[in-house]
């Protein structure tokens, strides 16, 4: 999963620099992998991928070091915040497979596959599969699946 932190603008004399700070991965042992990303004028991209909440520096790509060490600190500073962030975005995404699971569940098929059983004549006593669902599901349903 990966989760926008917060993206920075940075203006300089010359060009407009954009960075852009990412939660892009959560490793098996709860290590959170964060990215720092420098994006210039130009295109060209420049980063650094650091671990949280051991704060090791992983990987770097031509990252300017003056700011590096910078952002780098006050990210640091900011594990425990970081770290929650993620905690909750992730009990979100679990909360909404759960809420998912439920519905297939008492469908008996998933959403994104039903076909409707049109017929040429109409059937008063024809009751909608999604008539079993709670106003939760069907809120998930409208806001996941109707665009």
């Amino acid at each position: 999963m990966k989760y926008p932190i917060r993206i920075m603008l940075f203006i300089n004399d010359t060009p407009k620099e954009v960075t852009e700070v990412t939660v892009v991965e959560i490793k098996d042992d709860n290590n959170i992998i964060v990215r720092v990303e420098k994006w210039a004028d130009c295109g060209q991209q420049r980063y650094f991928d650091f671990s949280l909440p051991d704060k090791k520096i992983l990987k770097v790509c031509d990252y300017p070091k003056e700011d590096l060490n910078k952002i780098y600190k006050r990210l640091c500073n900011l594990s425990e915040v970081i770290i929650e962030y993620v905690e909750e975005r992730e009990q979100v995404e679990t909360k909404k497979e759960d809420v998912y699971d439920s519905i297939v569940k008492k469908l008996g098929f998933k959403p994104e596959d039903y076909k409707p059983n049109h017929k040429d004549y109409e059937c008063d006593n024809y009751e909608s599969p999604f008539s079993k669902l709670t106003l939760e599901e069907m809120r998930y349903l409208q806001k996941n699946f109707l665009k």
